[in-house]
């Protein structure tokens, strides 16, 4: 009850304190990537005191300030398509963020201390539910002059949240009440024709305690992330290779070490009232003694009118990720999406991007500029019948024997997002997911319900 009373005095006080007034900053999906350099020649009032906080006077050594706080509750009827830990009250989530960018020259340090509670779980929290308090980020960085072809370059050491692309393969995992955050090394080239990113990275494991989040042993990601942003007709495409080893991962049939390298496209943008976001991936390397061969490709396709009332967009998403045909011969052909966004395929997040095809139509409407709803539907089925049922973590959800079904299940969703004011949003969304054959002849079948409600306030 107290956050709740917290949150509210934020949504009614906040602006004024914050001054609306002046003009609004854009909040970044990653907020180390917010710029607040160009306030220096601004008088500053209302948010801007505490987004650039001068501490010289030429203005070249300043501070910004930020943060989040966001109440979420949660119901699930059948979680899992079991009703073993039905829950009729649901539960409540809370996540707190607060951070501090220092700015001296062509140095930089980021530090953001992060606080996450789960209360009234049947079951208890999820793995990725809690987190009481720990460092989520906390790195240096050193911006270097442009060089012939490079515009500007910048290299981050430490932890840090990293995303690309959509979030498919690498994410900070918005999404979920616990964000994921890297250790290791970036570095940022801005080009004049594209923009690279070199990378080291070891993914930390969220741990419930204080100060207890480590890396994962044996654990990292390293790979070569370009973005050709200055392509004829609004075409962008990105083009990255990524190298990833895991000592210990889970498929049909074996466990054990995971070394891959995968290669990506990536085709996007917009063409008059069309919008599209495509991406392939194929994947090599070992898993255990096996040879890997996996591949995915995803298509989101989209029109907006324009013109008429609320703007629709009517969507069109088609994805397929491959399954493992034998595990007797030799190769693993399951796709590892690695470390991929937490609400891959809506909030209700029953199914993972593995050994699946489905089709997504989707209606998207705006009736005012801070309001939109969106309605749509996933269609799921097993790529390979000798595969299994994989979940959003690429935890192995169900074995394949017993059954020879590809029908997974029909997912439906209502989302609704509102923000209040610039600082101050609402979030609430509905889900149904009804069992398909190949869930009703390998365990547990019964009708997933799902309901969240949440109001977060950023500064």
């Amino acid at each position: 009850m107290r956050l709740i009373r917290y949150l509210a005095l934020l949504g009614l006080t906040g602006p004024p304190l914050l001054g609306e007034t002046v003009p609004m900053p854009d909040f970044a999906l990653l907020r180390a990537d917010e710029d607040y350099s160009g306030l220096a020649a601004s008088s500053l009032s209302g948010w801007q005191r505490l987004k650039f906080v001068p501490l010289s006077a030429d203005r070249q050594v300043w501070l910004s300030l930020g943060g989040e706080v966001c109440l979420r509750h949660e119901y699930y009827r059948n979680q899992d398509w079991s009703d073993a830990l039905n829950d009729h009250d649901g539960y409540l989530l809370t996540r707190s963020y607060a951070h501090a960018d220092l700015h001296a020259g062509s140095l930089r340090v980021f530090g953001q201390l992060q606080s996450s509670f789960s209360e009234g779980r049947r079951g208890g929290p999820g793995p990725i539910d809690e987190d009481r308090l720990d460092v989520h980020q906390a790195f240096a960085s050193w911006s270097f002059p442009a060089a012939a072809g490079i515009e500007e370059a910048e290299l981050r050491l430490g932890r840090q949240e990293v995303q690309y692309g959509s979030g498919r393969l690498i994410s900070a995992r918005a999404g979920a009440n616990t964000r994921k955050s890297f250790e290791g090394g970036v570095a940022r080239l801005e080009g004049t024709i594209a923009d690279t990113d070199l990378f080291w990275l070891a993914p930390l494991d969220t741990q419930p305690g204080t100060f207890d989040n480590e890396r994962v042993p044996g654990t990292w990601l390293a790979g070569v992330y370009t973005t050709f942003d200055k392509l004829p007709q609004g075409l962008k495409l990105d083009a990255y290779v990524l190298a990833a080893r895991e000592p210990e991962r889970g498929f049909v049939g074996a466990t054990g070490r995971d070394r891959r390298w995968s290669f990506g496209l990536r085709p996007w943008g917009r063409l008059g009232a069309w919008d599209y976001n495509l991406e392939f991936v194929g994947q090599v390397g070992r898993f255990v003694d096996e040879s890997i061969r996996a591949w995915t490709a995803a298509s989101d396709i989209g029109y907006t009118f324009e013109t008429a009332p609320w703007r629709p967009r009517l969507g069109l998403k088609a994805n397929i990720a491959s399954g493992d045909r034998s595990p007797d011969d030799g190769k693993r052909e399951t796709f590892h999406a690695l470390y991929p966004k937490a609400v891959y395929f809506g909030e209700i997040s029953q199914v993972g991007p593995a050994n699946f095809m489905n089709l997504h139509p989707s209606l998207t409407l705006q009736p005012t500029d801070d309001l939109t709803l969106t309605l749509d539907a996933v269609f799921f089925w097993r790529q390979q019948l000798a595969d299994g049922l994989y979940g959003p973590s690429l935890r192995l959800e169900r074995e394949p024997h017993g059954s020879t079904a590809r029908h997974i299940g029909n997912q439906f969703d209502l989302l609704i997002s509102y923000r209040i004011t610039h600082y101050v949003s609402f979030t609430a969304s509905a889900a149904v997911f009804t069992a398909g054959r190949f869930l009703e002849e390998t365990g547990s079948s019964e009708t997933v319900h799902y309901l969240n409600t949440a109001i977060s306030f950023t500064f």
